[in-house]
This record gives C-alpha cells, sequence and structure tokens, in this order.
C-alpha cells in the first residue's frame, strides 16, 4: 500500500465514480480501477461496491475512509510545521573566539543564527536564563542544568607578525586580556615565569581587534589562536593545544549547524 492508492481510493469515495475519479486525477479510468482492486487485494477487504450508477462505500471502506482522512491530516500538519520558519540559533560567545574562529563561518553561513560578544563571566548566567541557547567558551564549566555539546581542539601560540625577526623577548610588551581568567593571558604569564621575564611586560587590552592591530604595527606579541593570515607563531616557540567548549540547557533539543562547530580534531557528545 502506498499514499497514492490511498489518494485514489479517497478520490472515488468523494466523487462516487471511477470515471469522475479518473479525469480529477489525470489518470485513465482501468488505472484507477486497478489500483482500488490491489487496495483491496492487499487489505483482503471489500472497499467499494461497483454498479451502473457509480461506487458505494461498503461498511470496510468506510473504515479506511476514515483512517485515509487521519493520515492526509497528519500530513498536511507534519508538512506545514516542517515549512515554518525556524528560529535563528541564539549563541552567545567571547569576542577572542568569534574574532579568531567564527567570523568567517557566521559572514558567509546561510543558516539563521543570531550571535552575541559578551565577557567570558556572562556566558553561563545567560545560558540560565535562557536568553541564548549555546554558549561556546574555552572555559570547562559544570553546573546541572547544563550539557555540553560538543568540543574541539584548536591551536594557539605567541604569536607575531608574519615575515619579521623575533624581537628581544626582554624588552617586549606581551599584550593580554583584562580577564585574568582568560587562557591566553595565563599562558602569557606562564610564559614570563618560565622565561624569568618581567610581568611588567604584561599590557592589558580590553579587546581582540587592537591586540591584533598592536602585533601587526609590531609593538609587541600576544598569545592567540593560530588562526590568522596575517599573524605567525613566533620561530622559536611552539603550539599548545587549548579546548573548546559548547554548552546548552539539559532540557533543550538542539541542532548547531556543521559549520558553527568547528569539525577539525573534533569530539562528540
Amino acid at each position: 500500500m502506498d499514499f497514492t492508492d490511498l489518494w485514489i481510493f479517497r478520490t472515488v469515495a468523494e466523487t462516487g465514480s471511477m470515471t469522475k475519479a479518473a479525469e480529477q486525477l489525470g489518470y485513465v479510468q482501468p488505472h484507477v480501477s486497478a489500483r482500488i482492486q490491489q487496495l483491496e487485494h492487499e487489505l483482503h477487504a471489500p472497499l467499494l461496491q461497483r454498479s451502473n450508477k457509480g461506487t458505494t462505500l461498503l461498511p470496510k471502506g468506510v473504515i479506511l475512509l476514515r483512517y485515509t482522512e487521519q493520515i492526509f491530516s497528519l500530513l498536511q500538519q507534519a508538512k506545514q510545521e516542517l515549512q515554518e520558519t525556524t528560529p535563528p540559533l541564539r549563541l552567545a560567545t567571547t569576542q577572542a573566539i568569534v574574532m579568531s574562529e567564527l567570523k568567517d563561518r557566521l559572514l558567509h553561513t546561510l543558516d539563521p543564527c543570531q550571535c552575541s560578544i559578551e565577557k567570558r563571566q556572562a556566558l553561563l548566567p545567560q545560558l540560565l536564563a535562557r536568553e541564548v541557547d549555546v554558549i561556546i567558551t574555552y572555559e570547562a564549566l559544570e553546573h546541572p542544568a547544563i550539557t555540553q555539546l560538543h568540543s574541539t581542539v584548536i591551536d594557539i601560540g605567541l604569536v607575531q607578525k608574519k615575515g619579521v625577526t623575533c624581537p628581544d623577548l626582554a624588552n617586549t610588551r606581551f599584550f593580554v586580556s583584562q580577564d585574568p581568567h582568560c587562557p591566553f593571558r595565563q599562558h602569557t604569564e606562564a610564559f614570563l615565569q618560565h622565561h624569568q621575564l618581567s610581568l611588567a611586560q604584561v599590557h592589558p587590552v580590553d579587546s581582540y581587534a587592537v591586540i591584533e592591530s598592536y602585533i601587526q604595527k609590531e609593538q609587541g606579541l600576544a598569545f592567540l589562536p593560530l588562526a590568522s593570515e596575517t599573524l605567525e607563531l613566533v620561530p622559536t616557540e611552539q603550539a599548545y593545544p587549548l579546548t573548546l567548549y559548547y554548552y546548552s540547557l539539559q532540557a533543550a533539543s538542539l541542532i548547531v549547524p556543521e559549520h558553527l562547530l568547528l569539525l577539525d580534531d573534533t569530539k562528540y557528545y
């Protein structure tokens, strides 16, 4: 049995005639008659009473027509629901993640998506308040109301302007975020301590774009994601892995577009 046979059966029942049903559906009358016979054979039940005056429903035909109407009603409801406009996915993340990892993906996506740039410490409260659907952060979070959707590992390192000579580290400024919990700032401070350099060389800046511009002007260095076309890893230094986490509420049923998942070297949950 298929939907076409049910459609033919319903049309015959509505018109009371094989010939009229064939005309309405654009078939020849023998085809309609053959499909009704096939349907009766599959169901092992007579459905229509045929006569010179047309066709009438038999008791089992009445039952099938009732279920057929329900089937097509449900199909129409499903079609309408699927065609409804999907509300945009509401993302919240930090400036560093947007500028280094998501900017191009957001600009070129056709999927409905709203992205707000927030301070790291504001991400979890916004998610818990249902102001956003997904948060993306460098911070591993634990809370009974949230679940980890996805994680991926990116490379970060001490970067300089591409093609220049590495400056004297002892006389170089290191640009960091104002946030003391920023992983790039923590890497910077650990680097300075390891190389016995002064923490006075740290210069907090509250803008990822400004940090990039300072490096472009050769005014200093910074730990950043290795994703820029104009910056490069300082040749004497190494890259470090950093995990990026995606979180939503436990009860949420979400599908995050793949182009926003940074699918290189990923883990799924």
